[in-house]
């Protein structure tokens, strides 16, 4: 839900994935920033800690890990929303 540092986007994909599929830093093609893009985004936890009692349950880079082995383990699924098949579902 939140840190309570800033993380850089390229370090996050690097606890997520970059180093678990054999890849690295080098595979990311940095582009320049769309108009109106924002610069940075950050959400604050603490208003879900203080008033729901919120703490997290994993560390980022246990959720990194975890949501790396999903997708590897449901490539079947990841494979047919990519092709748009879902969307006759939808429909």
């Amino acid at each position: 839900m939140g840190k309570t540092h800033p993380i850089r986007i390229a370090r996050a994909l690097d606890l997520g994935g970059l180093r678990r599929l054999g890849t690295s830093e080098s595979a990311i093609a940095y582009v320049k920033d769309r108009a109106g893009h924002n610069r940075r985004s950050a959400i604050d936890a603490g208003n879900a800690r203080r008033k729901l009692g919120w703490e997290r349950a994993v560390t980022l880079d246990q959720g990194m890990a975890a949501t790396v082995e999903w997708y590897q383990g449901n490539s079947a699924w990841l494979d047919e929303v990519a092709s748009g098949e879902h969307q006759a579902y939808q429909e």
